[in-house]
């Protein structure tokens, strides 16, 4: 058996609504907001964290919220913790629109929250029982941000009647999981008959379950939804990384908005951004649908992230290490690890930049080891200024003991892929002289003398996902261009 309650576990208050917090481990990727009952609040739902057999590695953060008080019409007007007004037992006929209303845009806020918070929307579930089942359905359906999925457990569809105007394009084929007691009482499983009609009939992704038992939750239907959970949480990984050195963001910017519009990688890593932070266009980015993180300087160097989600545990230099130069940024992508680095030139295997080059490169091997350690899921991408075979120059004789192809430089990058990393262009048979680098002078790039110096380690388990890497060249052919190509993986479970 799995448990996901570790000693990892923390439980704090949050804003918005107030709620109880659960996380099963250090880096949450996934956030189940979990919607309680008539009359009773979030506490109610806690301990069912430690009866799901859920996967170690998945760590999720559980958001149990209460719902506000007020009176409610069918116990007298008694005030209890309520999502909405019941004013009838015929749920469908008499119903407290306003209160929904008013309980969704409070969960939507949640929701954001978690956006916010760097949670993909992809990877938030909305979970509830009686009360909270019908207000998963009624926030899940309608949210404007594709999400994971819901759980309706002994509950029913709230406005049946304009759910259909309603319902969000974003979440057309979310997964649910429906699930009702044969002997339920206070709902009777005829309700919720009818929104399983309702939700199948629009061809919803809709699993149905029953169970000999009443208005209650018993130990097979949470062990149904643990596998529910796992399936889909372990479904696939679709990802696009990428990398490109621009040679000056400001030149080159148009060029990367297009090259973003035409590819929509998850992630592109740029090098050689050569601005300050105060300069970087985030407007400009975000206007695209990518959000930034950077660390630059004026004239040199600067590095990027450009991400479709939020990142997190964001780092801009190697720890440690004394640099003023602006050559690293670090950032986590649910459980994904990305680095951007730009390595050093080193101009000529005679001078202090070299030497430079050579204490550079051993002070990131020595901070990596540790990276991969804490993060199994690693890629890191950029200008390595290395040629890291023969086969990468186009005249390696010419090239041979030179700064790029030199001796210590190729045994530094072995040494990178000695600490488990692969490189991911050498996963596949590629084009012979396949290049990423052509100098602008003496018509380089037209007679093709190249290196291919700019490269995606992965860890090797997101190497054991990686289906394609390739070369875009036909950035180095538009007016203005980079000296660099983008290079681009895709990922795939």
């Amino acid at each position: 058996m799995l448990s996901t309650f570790s000693n990892d576990m923390k439980i704090e208050p949050i804003d918005l609504l107030p709620a109880i917090e659960i996380e099963t481990g250090k880096r949450p990727i996934y956030t189940i907001v979990w919607m309680h009952g008539l009359g009773a609040d979030g506490n109610d739902f806690v301990p069912i964290v430690q009866e799901f057999e859920l996967s170690p590695e998945k760590h999720i953060r559980f958001i149990f919220p209460h719902a506000p008080k007020r009176p409610i019409s069918i116990n007298n007007g008694y005030t209890m913790r309520a999502w909405y007004d019941i004013f009838h037992p015929d749920f469908n006929s008499y119903q407290d629109e306003s209160g929904i209303h008013c309980s969704q845009k409070a969960l939507d806020a949640l929701i954001e929250r978690e956006i916010q918070r760097g949670i993909d929307s992809k990877h938030i579930f909305l979970a509830g029982f009686s009360q909270g089942g019908a207000m998963a359905l009624q926030v899940g359906l309608r949210q404007i941000n594709q999400l994971a999925g819901i759980i309706a457990l002994s509950c029913y569809l709230p406005l049946a009647k304009t759910f259909s105007g309603e319902a969000s394009a974003a979440n057309a084929s979310i997964p649910i999981f429906m699930a009702h007691g044969v002997y339920d009482l206070v709902i009777p499983i005829s309700h919720a008959l009818s929104s399983r009609k309702v939700l199948t009939t629009a061809d919803y992704l809709l699993e149905w379950h029953e169970y000999p038992m009443e208005h209650t939750v018993c130990k097979q239907e949470i062990a149904d939804i643990s596998h529910w959970l796992n399936c889909i949480m372990n479904y696939e990984m679709d990802m696009k990384l990428a990398t490109w050195n621009v040679n000056s963001l400001k030149v080159r910017l148009p060029q990367v908005i297009d090259w973003l519009d035409i590819n929509r990688p998850d992630v592109l890593c740029l090098q050689e951004t050569k601005l300050q932070d105060e300069n970087f266009p985030e407007k400009e980015i975000a206007a695209v649908g990518y959000q930034s993180v950077f660390i630059g300087q004026k004239t040199y160097n600067g590095v990027a992230i450009l991400s479709k989600q939020k990142g997190a545990e964001i780092i801009t230099a190697i720890p440690g290490f004394l640099d003023d130069q602006k050559r690293v940024v670090a950032a986590t992508y649910d459980d994904v690890r990305v680095i951007s680095i730009y390595v050093p030139n080193g101009d000529t295997v005679e001078s202090e930049k070299y030497i430079y080059k050579l204490k550079w490169l051993p002070a990131l091997s020595d901070w990596l080891q540790e990276e991969i350690k804490q993060y199994p899921k690693l890629a890191i991408l950029g200008d390595f200024n290395i040629a890291p075979e023969d086969r990468d120059v186009y005249d390696p004789q010419h090239w041979e003991g030179r700064v790029l192809c030199s001796q210590p430089e190729r045994a530094a990058f072995s040494k990178l892929l000695h600490l488990g990393l692969v490189d991911s262009f050498r996963l596949f048979e590629q084009p012979e002289k396949s290049y990423t680098w052509w100098d602008y002078r003496m018509m380089a790039f037209r007679l093709n003398r190249g290196l291919r110096i700019d490269h995606i380690l992965l860890t090797n388990e997101l190497a054991s996902y990686c289906k394609t890497c390739l070369i875009d060249k036909t950035t180095r052919k538009l007016e203005r261009p980079s000296d660099h190509a983008p290079v681009m993986v895709e990922l795939s479970k």
